[in-house]
């Protein structure tokens, strides 16, 4: 079983992709904002990470720069969760921090079962 980090500003996000994970047999931790997220990643050993980009406080592109640093360079798979599809230079620099994919709102449930099977097949 993996331990997922799922933060979103929207608790009906939160929700829909927590009981989406849970029905999977992975343990769900939540956060409401960027800063959250944090510190939800530093109190838990985390094994993949779902995260809004649009969020109060802190991105989730600036989250994604903060857990990449205390990872020491090395962080869990971090999926981008975004209602954009464009800019590329923020795709550049999320894949620095350590961003494996974006997932496209509205999305599919099966969208999230395929990411828990690659990224988690070994857990």
């Amino acid at each position: 079983m993996a331990k997922v980090l799922v933060v979103d500003d929207s608790e009906m996000q939160r929700n829909n992709i927590r009981d989406i994970i849970v029905q999977r047999g992975h343990e769900v931790i939540t956060a409401a904002n960027g800063q959250e997220g944090i510190e939800k990643y530093q109190a838990n050993t985390i094994n993949l990470v779902l995260a809004d980009h649009n969020m109060p406080i802190l991105t989730g592109l600036e989250m994604c720069k903060e857990i990449h640093s205390i990872a020491n360079g090395s962080p869990p798979p971090i999926i981008m969760i975004t209602t954009e599809v464009g800019d590329e230079e923020i795709k550049a620099q999320a894949k620095q921090y350590g961003v494996k994919a974006w997932l496209v709102k509205p999305y599919k449930n099966e969208a999230i079962d395929l990411i828990l099977k690659k990224l988690l097949a070994s857990q």
